[in-house]
């Protein structure tokens, strides 16, 4: 007998995310001021934006919100078929086409204005219908509005509140996912965020998306709008925008380092979840980051070190390409990123001033690649060995100088990743795949202009 699977239905999740997203403006539509805006809890008497399996009726204390409560089928279930339709780094999607019912409560105190939040909610969801799909999400059927229903409680002394529910179906071709890494609702809102932002109405109403957001099959292009999200304190958070980038161009990194840390915490956090990095010596923040996004830079001096002791064998790639770099200001001599032990890759300045790729593999043998000389403002550093054509490649703000030569594998020692001062430093990856000169000239733009 199947064991029972624990799974996420996805539908709530992307419903939650964009509701929130759209709710997160100022103005709605264009010209409709926004007087039900979600913050994320951080201001008072804004709007709470929440899922429930039971919704209760006894509880409608903070207002307004939107109750999404969930029917049909149990998440906690088992697997229905012997079939995984997609298995990637741990997450299965099982094919499913049944519909979900959810309703969609929403709570104020007054009945004309539950009314008001009913009909903004309906239509966002017609609105941008057509992104809710390409966020996986195959039809939406019958959206009903109910009349406003008094949940109040007449023995209490507590304020009237009215419910406008909205009821509708969801339909997912490949609706169950198994041990989803990272938080769904958070990345369909980032990514909602990232169109409703930049969408615009023509006199009827109706949204006019960016045409650099679909391409010409409907589906979403996720690399060029994504520059364009915003965390949920609406600034833009570069090392988020290259995990999703890097993961729409099918070489999805094993380590980001944001460096967003405030003073006094002893770990950079890898994003990703598995590699953080431990600050040595006394590194402080700057005010300012090196690439334009919400948080700030770090400043290593000269006896300043971010190091791993050991990162493990998903930094050792053998006989298979890979990339590496970050952002970093400062002329002086040093390693600004790199592995070294019975292997070694890494980008440096040289005695010379100028910046360097060095590699040495297995057998020992070395290379180095020579770019342009450093200075002080802020460059983006990529190391890229391409192990199909036998290359090293070095980018200093895309821009490329390369060398061929006959190395082999990169698998021996242990990964030790040091990241020297005195300088700046700021947004850091590894990814075990050949990135290209595009991606990497995406990267620095997105970076330096967003």
């Amino acid at each position: 007998m199947t064991e029972p699977q624990n799974f996420v239905i996805r539908g709530e999740h992307i419903l939650l995310g964009f509701l929130r997203a759209f709710f997160a403006q100022d103005v709605l539509f264009e010209d409709y001021p926004n007087e039900f805006q979600y913050t994320d809890g951080k201001e008072e008497k804004t709007l709470i934006i929440q899922m429930t399996g039971d919704f209760d009726h006894e509880t409608p204390d903070a207002l307004p919100a939107l109750t999404i409560q969930e029917g049909g089928f149990n998440e906690q279930w088992r697997r229905i078929d012997q079939l995984t339709t997609w298995d990637w780094d741990g997450n299965e999607y099982h094919k499913t086409n049944w519909r979900h019912p959810y309703t969609i409560h929403c709570i104020t105190r007054f009945r004309g204005t539950s009314k008001l939040l009913q009909g903004l909610v309906a239509r966002a969801i017609t609105s941008f219908r057509q992104a809710i799909y390409q966020m996986g999400v195959d039809k939406i059927f019958s959206i009903q509005g109910n009349p406003p229903v008094n949940l109040s409680n007449p023995t209490d002394s507590r304020p009237d509140s009215h419910d406008a529910a909205i009821s509708m179906q969801m339909q997912l071709a490949n609706d169950w996912k198994l041990e989803s890494a990272g938080d769904p609702v958070e990345e369909v809102f980032v990514r909602a965020i990232g169109i409703v932002n930049r969408t615009q109405y023509d006199a009827n109403g109706n949204p006019i998306f960016p045409p650099d957001i679909f391409d010409r099959h409907g589906q979403i292009r996720y690399d060029s709008y994504l520059e364009h999200t915003v965390t949920v304190d609406n600034k833009f958070e570069y090392d988020a925008w290259m995990q999703s980038f890097l993961e729409e161009v099918r070489a999805p990194a094993a380590a980001i380092w944001g460096l967003n840390e405030e003073a006094g915490v002893s770990n950079a956090v890898d994003r990703i979840g598995e590699f953080n990095l431990v600050y040595f010596g006394d590194p402080s923040r700057a005010s300012d980051p090196l690439v334009s996004d919400a948080a700030h830079s770090v400043e290593l001096d000269q006896d300043d070190t971010i190091k791993h002791a050991d990162l493990g064998a998903g930094f050792h790639p053998g006989a298979h390409s890979f990339s590496f770099g970050g952002w970093f200001s400062g002329s002086s001599p040093r390693q600004l990123m790199g592995v070294d032990d019975a292997v070694t890759y890494a980008v440096s300045i040289d005695n010379a001033g100028s910046f360097v790729l060095d590699l040495t593999d297995d057998a020992g043998e070395s290379m180095s690649v020579t770019g342009p000389s450093a200075d002080e403002d802020a460059h983006f550093i990529v190391g890229v060995w391409d192990a199909e054509n036998q290359e090293a490649v070095l980018y200093v703000d895309a821009e490329a100088s390369s060398e061929g030569e006959g190395l082999s594998n990169f698998s021996s020692g242990v990964a030790n990743l040091t990241i020297e001062g005195p300088g700046r430093v700021d947004a850091l990856f590894f990814t075990p795949h050949r990135l290209n000169a595009e991606e990497i000239k995406k990267m620095h733009s997105v970076g330096r202009e967003q």
